[in-house]
Order: structure tokens, then sequence, then C-alpha cells
């Protein structure tokens, strides 16, 4: 272990897993996605979001209730084939986040993205397990004919939450509860124990000082899997992997690992789990980008290395990094400063070399006097 790697061990050791927004950060404000998507506009980079496909989103999100509180597109970075832009939101614990979103579904509830996702009025009436879920976010697959959103359920109470580190560490047993209540809302039926063992099995295997995020059934895509979402420090995710007999390559999974994550930054995985365990894919992202000058440097390094290895056009780098930043808006309630944020993930199945998909974020705060 190089004595980088080592000093990461000793700073992850020391820190929790879980990371909550700085107190004096104002709370996101939730908003409608449509007409953010139409008033960004041509400021969404055509590189990554061409016009058409910004029509479609936004013709999509049209009548969707305006309760999510973070909008995020996805983009191929290292493809040229025709382009395909998904859309993602969450809606995120707090405040009066599950009175807003039964008041919108009671609206906007006919929307056919969310005529099948059941999750959210059940999620909003806090009862039982799902009452413990922190965040939800559903995701719709371009050209948007199918009804159904995957839907990624939190697992760990402490995501986003404000007294994060203070709040004890949920057990294994407890995070497979809230994914079994998170499949059984969404698709009305109890989900297979089999499944649910292969992922508290991957659950108990990480690291004190990692967490198990999120969990997400791709039943809605006609894959009988599970994705499991875990956050670990870079030099623990091979003997991860390894511990729960992931069959891919791991040589080359720490190749790409090294890559995309610096020593002193947490990795990002996400895994596919069956009930005999699990498969070959395995999806790496650093940490989503945060203003710090570290960040930055560490995202554009590797984007320059995509575009030297001719894997990514240097005009869709230079896009996504312009993409970064606080643009001040104003609302019928006031002045609100528009965060743009950006982050990448590396996608493989059973050893193929990684796409790179870019994701652009988009949240809302109240406007400072510094914003």
């Amino acid at each position: 272990m190089t004595a980088a790697l080592a000093e990461s061990s000793r700073v992850a050791a020391m820190q929790p897993a879980i990371r909550v927004p700085a107190s004096a950060s104002p709370p996101l404000v939730p908003f409608d996605l449509a007409s953010t998507i139409e008033r960004i506009g041509d400021a969404f980079p055509s590189t990554l979001v061409a016009p058409s496909a910004r029509a479609s989103l936004a013709s999509f999100a049209r009548g969707l209730p305006p309760v999510f509180h973070w909008l995020v597109l996805e983009s191929r970075l290292t493809s040229d084939a025709p382009q395909r832009v998904d859309l993602l939101a969450c809606i995120i614990d707090g405040g009066n986040a599950r009175d807003e979103l039964r008041r919108g579904l009671a609206s906007h509830g006919t929307h056919p993205g969310l005529s099948r996702a059941a999750l959210l009025p059940r999620w909003a009436t806090s009862q039982g397990r799902l009452a413990q879920v922190p965040v939800i976010w559903l995701e719709w697959d371009a050209p948007f004919t199918r009804a159904e959103p995957l839907q990624l359920i939190g697992i760990d109470p402490r995501f986003w939450h404000p007294d994060a580190p203070r709040m004890a560490r949920p057990s294994p047993r407890t995070q497979v509860e809230l994914a079994a209540a998170g499949y059984a809302a969404s698709f009305g039926v109890a989900h297979d124990p089999a499944v649910l063992a292969t992922i508290e099995a991957a659950i108990e295997v990480l690291p004190r000082t990692s967490s198990a995020i999120f969990s997400a059934s791709l039943a809605p895509r006609g894959k009988p899997v599970d994705r499991l979402f875990v956050e670990l420090a870079r030099e623990q995710v091979l003997p991860w992997l390894t511990a729960i007999g992931w069959p891919g390559d791991l040589a080359a999974a720490g190749r790409w690992l090294c890559d995309a994550i610096a020593p002193w930054e947490p990795a990002y995985l996400q895994v596919e789990l069956t009930a005999s365990g699990p498969t070959g894919h395995l999806g790496i992202e650093p940490r989503q980008t945060s203003g710090a000058r570290s960040e930055r440097r560490e995202r554009r390094a590797f984007l320059e290395r995509l575009v030297a290895s001719g894997r990514a056009r240097a005009e869709k780098v230079a896009a996504l990094l312009a993409w970064e930043g606080t643009v001040r808006v104003h609302s019928p309630d006031g002045p609100l400063a528009e965060v743009r944020t950006f982050h990448l993930k590396q996608v493989t199945q059973d050893g193929e070399p990684p796409e790179v998909k870019a994701y652009l974020g988009v949240h809302y705060r109240a406007a400072t006097s510094r914003s």
C-alpha cells in the first residue's frame, strides 16, 4: 500500500461515511422539472443535450408535480451514437416534502410517468419502514415510452440527514428491510427472499467506514436483478468486490478505479445482484462536483485522459466542465441560487471497456448575498 493510500485509509477511518450538507446552506427548494428544462434552454450544452433531446425531455416532464429537489440529465460521454438523454429526479425527505408530495400527486398524479410509480404515494404517507427512507430517485429512460420509472430507494436513513453524524449506522438487516419495503411499495408484491439475502450478505461485508446508500430493482427494464449503490474508500473497493464474489476482472477494475478516483476521495460503486450472486456489471463514480478545487482538478485530469485516448471528444469535455457553477434566478417567492453540478460514471459489463456517462445536475436554494 502506498503512503497516499495509507493516509486516505487513516482519514476515512476518522470520518463518517455519510456526509451531510453544510449547516449554513439553505434548504433545497422543490421545483417544476419541465419549466426548468425550458428556462435553462440553450444553456444546456448541445454536445451533451441536443435541442431535440431537450424538447423531448421537457415534453415528457410537463405535468409532473413540482415537488422534486434535484434534476439530472444523463448523457453518454464516450459514445457518438444517436444521442439519448435520460431523466432523473429526486425527492428528499425533510420539512414538508411528504406533505407537498401528497398535494402534488393529488393534482398531477395522472401523469403517465407516474401511473405505475406506486412508491411515491406510499412513501408520502410515512408509514412503516418507508418512513425511514430518506431519498427517492426516479429515472425515466429515453425515449420515455415505458410508463414505469426505475425507482431508487434510499436505504441509509443518515443520507442527507442533518443529524447524520449523531445517528447510529443502520444494521444490514434494517437496510434490507428498507429495500424490501421499497420493492413491495413499487411493485405490489414481496421481494424474492433469496435476492434480499444476497443484498444483505453484500452489505454485511462492507467495511465499517463505508455505507450502502441505495437499492433499485431493474424490473422496470425487464432485468431480474437488483442494483446496490455503496460508498467506500478507494483501497477498500477490490477487497469488497472479492468478498462478495464479483465475477469480473479485478485487475481491470483496479485500473479503472485508479483512473477515475483520487486516492483521498471515496468511491461510489454500483453492483448488480441476483439470487445466485453478483453479475459482471460494475459502475464506478467519483464524488459529485461541489466546487472544490481539488475535485475539479481531478475531474479535468480524468476527462483530458479520455480525450487523449480518443474515447471522448474535446468539445464534449469542455462543455461538461463549463456546466458547473451557480446562477442567480428569480422566482415568485424571491431570488434563488440555481446550482449546476455534474458527476461521471464508468460502467462496464463482463469485462468490456467501460462506457463513461455524464450527469448534468440542477438544484435550487434560496439565494444569499453571496450567491
